[in-house]
């Protein structure tokens, strides 16, 4: 609260790693919406019978590290692949994943070239927050969550998974 002058609201786990007593835990009083899963578009997560009660805004891209790890990938060509990887169009756009030690100081020059190219595109890159104020909550679809290694990946990490009646 000090350092932005208002109450933090999202909620994230690292390598999206989960757990059902989360979305106990993760009530709409104590945040706006959570981003802890790979997908596709923005959902109210289910998981082992557990029903989240604030929105999911998963991270729809892959990763710096993943893509490096992809052998016919190119480090001079992951800016590129990601960019384009962002071009397709998904119903409420993309969210990318940038951690500080990794994007900002060991992959910094990499991620430069990336942001420039996205920063061409009026609004291509804003705060995940900021999309929120877009979605209508109430009419957000309910999806189970699986868990799967993505291309690169080194572990499996929460992924949206198939609609499930509200």
């Amino acid at each position: 609260m000090e350092l932005f002058g208002s109450e933090a609201y999202p909620f994230a786990t690292p390598n999206w790693q989960i757990h059902p007593f989360l979305f106990a835990q993760l009530t709409p009083a104590r945040c706006r919406f959570t981003s802890m899963t790979r997908g596709k578009l923005p959902y109210f997560g289910v998981l082992q019978g557990h029903r989240a009660q604030v929105p999911e805004l998963p991270t729809t891209l892959p990763t710096l590290d993943e893509l490096i790890r992809v052998e016919s990938i190119g480090e001079d060509e992951i800016h590129g692949y990601l960019y384009a990887a962002s071009q397709r169009v998904l119903p409420a756009g993309h969210v990318f994943a940038a951690r500080a030690e990794l994007e900002g100081i060991v992959r910094l020059a990499l991620f430069e070239k990336l942001l420039v190219m996205w920063r061409r595109e009026d609004g291509a890159v804003r705060a995940l927050g900021d999309t929120l104020g877009e979605l209508a909550g109430e009419s957000l679809p309910f999806h189970r969550i699986g868990w799967a290694v993505p291309p690169g990946g080194s572990l499996a990490m929460a992924t949206q998974s198939i609609e499930v009646p509200a």
